[in-house]
């Protein structure tokens, strides 16, 4: 795994989707914390970008302690819910079977990718 700090950015927040249990970052007042990963190598861009679907794009995001970094945020809005994602219910929940389909999904990926 990469190295990750906790991060902030201003002005954003992470909502619930409709239909997902996964969120989308939008503009709003407030903030949104996550974590910021450093050092991701070409190939761990690559797999992120084909893992994120139309429905997010890559946008440079001004973070506290006057940093910045990439996130994938929400292309149309009007798929965000009016209220914000609940990472204790994701967690208990949804997070064993989203993990399980993100490792079909990357044996998927990588059997597309690689060389024969």
């Amino acid at each position: 795994m990469p190295p990750s700090t906790v991060a902030s950015a201003e002005g954003w927040r992470v909502a619930a989707l409709r239909d997902h249990v996964y969120p989308v970052l939008v503009p709003a007042a407030g903030h949104a914390d996550g974590l910021l990963l450093t050092g991701l190598t070409s190939t761990e861009w690559a797999t992120l970008d084909a893992f994120e679907n139309d429905l997010y794009h890559l946008h440079r995001l001004p973070l506290d302690n006057e940093r910045t970094g990439w996130a994938y945020v929400c292309h149309d809005e009007a798929d965000a819910l009016p209220h914000d994602w609940d990472v204790a219910k994701f967690a208990d929940r949804e997070l064993a079977l989203y993990v399980e389909r993100c490792r079909e999904w990357r044996r998927w990926y990588e059997s597309q990718t690689s060389s024969p």
